[in-house]
């Protein structure tokens, strides 16, 4: 999948609904003083004060006390800047905007270049973004959004890698090549370690935070990695990607094998043929792939899902006040086969939500390592300029009531080495 940051595939998936929520942009109408003004209650709040004669002076104490008390109450909760906001109620501050203001005068005072409005107000709301300290919140301009359809509809631009975190503490890891893609004639490999990304260090950075350093405005892009022991530096031009589809083949017994890459909006047709394919094949068995599946879109594994479940609930998502949605599948699967899945450490998400229903119902034997463990949802909020922010809004359970964020699935059989777990699963759906 085409990570939500418009770079390279990453295991932050989409796991959202297909409605966007739009929202219109104010107009454009702040001039230079509206910027001292937190919002139109302050405006009509301020009074002309007029003064008054008193002709004894303990009236005119109390008076002047009790504006000295009124005064300070004021500043202290920020009514004129001196305080810092706490939460969102920063963002339109004073002492923000007051800010802002300064900054623009040194800029167009001082700063030695032309400045580009465009990508100054993308870093500006990715900033806030980044304050959040999600991972999974970003902001996207509206040529960020275009390429997100196209990486959901099947296609992206990049340089056609799928980057996973490495292990503790260390640096984000190409998890696999696209064949044909230009990383793949560069020469980059599976599990090199990424050093750096356009000539920047990535230690610290998260995998999500990497991949989002490879954006599609951009022509070229360099990486240096890390292959064993040596330190090796690629550098290639971006194309359209085609996302991985779904494959598959008839191994022995009459099993069928299925790999799932990741859940677009492709996925369920690509899944639907293969099955059909297989069954008249003569398909007994079928063993299922989301090992490396980042996640995807709710919609896609849902459908998929319903293929291979009677009714029952899939998945519920819970939002910060206990509000939430119910995702249901309906009677009538396409095959009725004993089913395997396998799964490691790096199938998330929307690829957990596929293992954990099926493992709710009893309908499949789950076989490999524990999943990464991603259990929450974001939605993308479209603004009227095409531009649009993605914060998490929801935490979703399996079915049967299973909290997967942080915990992952357990598998009902363990195999740590991947090719074993093919094997396995062979055998046990031949037993």
């Amino acid at each position: 999948m085409a990570d939500d940051a418009c770079g390279e595939t990453t295991m932050n998936d989409k796991m959202t609904d297909d409605n966007r929520n739009n929202i219109p942009l104010p107009e454009d109408d702040l001039s230079d003083e509206d910027i001292y003004y937190y919002d139109d209650r302050d405006r009509k709040n301020i009074r002309r004060i007029r003064q008054v004669e008193f002709r004894k002076g303990i009236l005119c104490g109390l008076l002047i006390g009790g504006i000295c008390i009124l005064a300070f109450l004021l500043f202290s909760f920020g009514t004129f800047g001196s305080k810092k906001a706490s939460g969102t109620s920063v963002l339109l501050s004073m002492r923000t905007r007051n800010k802002i203001r300064e900054i623009k005068k040194l800029i167009d005072e001082k700063y030695l270049y032309d400045v580009n409005a465009d990508e100054m107000e993308t870093y500006l709301f990715t900033g806030i973004m980044s304050g959040l300290g999600d991972p999974y919140a970003a902001y996207y301009s509206a040529k960020d959004m275009e390429e997100i359809d196209k990486s959901s509809a099947g296609q992206y631009k990049g340089i056609g890698i799928t980057i996973g975190p490495g292990e503790e503490g260390s640096y984000p890891v190409i998890l696999s090549v696209y064949p044909g893609s230009p990383a793949e004639k560069a020469g980059l490999m599976a599990d090199d370690l990424i050093l750096e990304i356009g000539g920047e260090d990535v230690s610290g950075k998260t995998y999500i935070e990497a991949a989002d350093m490879i954006t599609p405005d951009l022509e070229s892009v360099t990486l240096v990695v890390q292959r064993g022991e040596e330190k090796m530096e690629f550098t290639m031009e971006q194309d359209m990607i085609a996302t991985a589809p779904v494959t598959f083949e008839m191994l022995e017994n009459d099993t069928g094998y299925i790999k799932i890459p990741e859940f677009d909006t492709v996925t369920v047709e690509q899944f639907e043929n293969a099955v059909a394919d297989l069954t008249d094949q003569g398909m007994q068995r079928l063993i299922l792939d989301v090992r490396d599946n980042p996640g995807g879109l709710l919609d896609s594994v849902c459908a998929i899902l319903d293929d291979l479940l009677p009714e029952c609930l899939l998945v519920y998502t819970e939002d910060r006040n206990g509000n939430g949605n119910k995702f249901y599948s309906e009677e009538g699967q396409i095959t009725q086969v004993p089913l395997a899945v396998l799964v490691n450490g790096d199938s998330a998400s929307a690829s957990e939500v596929m293992a954990g229903a099926l493992q709710d119902y009893g309908a499949a034997v789950i076989i490999g390592q524990k999943t990464f463990g991603k259990g929450i949802v974001q939605r993308t909020y479209m603004y009227s300029d095409g531009s649009a922010f993605k914060l998490t809004t929801e935490k979703y359970l399996t079915g049967g009531g299973q909290d997967i964020h942080g915990k992952g699935i357990e598998p009902d059989i363990v195999v740590d080495d991947e090719e074993e777990q093919l094997n396995r699963a062979i055998k046990e759906l031949k037993d």
